[in-house]
């Protein structure tokens, strides 16, 4: 885990102006958590700083099973919830 939380990897996606989230050994990762996406809006994100763990299922009807916009959204709700930034 720490080799993980502690790698750069390419960035993923962009929660904010100056935050990102990368993808490191197939695991999402931005500051103190890490967590997965699965298929059609699923999370599971889990803060090691914090030890608070979100889970977050959704259903998506797209043909890819995924919406860039909706997949940010969700991840910066995770973000919020396991960071106790609410």
């Amino acid at each position: 885990m720490s080799k993980t939380i502690n790698s750069k990897g390419p960035k993923y996606i962009q929660l904010s102006k100056d935050k990102f989230v990368c993808y490191v050994n197939s695991l999402m990762k931005c500051g103190n958590w890490i967590g997965h996406s699965g298929y059609g809006g699923q999370f599971l994100g889990i803060n090691l700083k914090t030890k608070v763990v979100a889970a977050f299922f959704s259903v998506l009807e797209t043909k890819s099973a995924t919406n860039e916009k909706y997949k940010k959204d969700m991840v910066n709700m995770i973000d919020q919830i396991i960071s106790k930034d609410y």
